[in-house]
């Protein structure tokens, strides 16, 4: 590592973590890669993120020994959520008596708060309050929030992505209007460009009197232009790429994810924060993906049974997730800082805190991180553990790469490192 990152180097670069959350499990064969570290082969999920082999970290064998009934019953989307961030036990209640633990984002966020605007953002594709019992007697506080700010205080979550920017930036609308007044002005910088060369050319061919004209009309050209390119100067957003949230495209499950990934990469470009999660479904999300040609929800699709018209559909809810996140990775890639980019100062943990829906197990989870922690990590690789190591030897790890080097989390038992 320390012969391509001076060690200095490292310290000062501006790391960020991000959290996405996927629900349901996966489709194990076509998900997991079994391959050795100096051997790394995309699983076959995995095709849309081709370009970014060498980004991406795979593990085998990390699970959540607290997201397993434990004698609390059934429940598993319910622990599946509450447990994945928080590495603790919650408790079985639909009352006010909740009670999880501090999330990672949480610990991380709170020694960076200093730092940014926003000590954190939240964000999820599903609407969904904390109160009532959402899974079988587990309350709806747990299925539908991945961040705790303790025990008892889950984060509100932002579940509309035209909010979540103007939270960050104001109305987007008035961003894009400065951008196409600014796409306007070039256009017509470009038009004075031709007029000028024009006018230029036939000036030679003209009398003393109509020179006379001509050159009154190349003086008003040219003060149009400054007033142009003053007005342009006051009124860009310089840098900001501003997505397209007009009202008359249809708002499908596809264009928002994308949506909130674009919004994510805006407020860590800009530094409003260092720490953002997205839930791409509740615990036990249900959402029918028609876009898919999807027949059934998520949720009722997990439960398989080892049907192959039910794997075929998982199958693509599966692999749309990774492409929507290649579109995030390549978001971030493109961002340059220095001579590195966002992605390379960023991870991005992607996962599900079930293995398999039809067997709702917290073994072995289906788990990927991105980017390379500002030069820390090496990407292009599977690690493997012994069966049963705690997810939290993992955010172990990470925290060290944030330089805030917690030394216990969870259920931890060690770190796992990565650097």
């Amino acid at each position: 590592l320390f012969e391509t990152f001076g060690a200095q180097e490292l310290q000062h670069r501006k790391k960020r973590a991000v959290f996405i959350f996927a629900p349901n499990g996966v489709w194990v064969p076509d998900w997991k890669a079994n391959s050795s570290n100096n051997n790394f082969e995309l699983p076959p999920s995995f095709a849309g993120l081709k370009g970014f082999k060498n980004d991406i970290t795979t593990f085998s064998n990390l699970g959540h020994q607290k997201a397993k009934a434990n004698g609390d019953g059934p429940g598993d989307h319910a622990r599946s959520s509450g447990t994945f961030l928080t590495a603790r036990q919650i408790r079985k209640t639909a009352g006010k008596d909740i009670s999880a633990g501090v999330s990672f984002d949480q610990l991380l966020a709170k020694q960076l708060a200093h730092e940014t605007s926003f000590n954190s953002l939240e964000y999820s594709m599903e609407a969904g309050g904390s109160a009532g019992e959402c899974d079988s007697g587990y309350s709806c506080a747990y299925v539908n929030n991945i961040s705790w700010a303790n025990a008892r205080l889950p984060l509100a979550r932002e579940s509309r992505a035209r909010e979540a920017f103007e939270r960050l930036f104001g109305d987007p609308q008035a961003h894009l209007d400065v951008r196409r007044r600014a796409q306007l002005k070039m256009r017509q910088a470009s038009v004075l460009d031709l007029i000028q060369s024009e006018s230029h050319d036939l000036k030679r061919r003209l009398s003393k009197s109509d020179n006379s004209k001509m050159q009154e009309y190349q003086d008003s050209v040219r003060d149009l232009e400054k007033r142009l390119l003053k007005n342009e100067k006051s009124e860009v957003v310089q840098g900001l790429d501003i997505p397209d949230f007009s009202s008359d495209r249809r708002m499908d499950y596809p264009r928002k994810v994308r949506l909130f990934y674009d919004v994510m990469t805006l407020a860590l470009q800009t530094d409003q924060t260092r720490i953002c999660s997205l839930m791409l479904g509740r615990g036990g999300s249900n959402i029918r993906h028609s876009t898919l040609g999807v027949k059934e929800g998520h949720h009722s699709l997990s439960h398989h049974k080892n049907e192959a018209e039910k794997i075929a559909q998982i199958k693509l809810i599966d692999r749309f997730h990774l492409d929507q996140l290649a579109y995030f990775l390549g978001r971030l890639k493109a961002v340059k800082e220095g001579d590195s980019s966002l992605l390379d100062n960023s991870m991005v943990l992607f996962g599900s805190c079930i293995n398999d829906g039809n067997r709702h197990n917290h073994n072995d989870l289906p788990l990927m991180l991105a980017g390379h922690g500002g030069g820390a990590l090496r990407g292009g690789q599977n690690l493997q553990y012994k069966a049963e190591t705690p997810l939290a030897n993992l955010f172990l790890g990470m925290s060290q790469v944030m330089d805030v080097p917690l030394q216990q989390m969870g259920d931890s038992t060690g770190r796992i490192h990565l650097t």
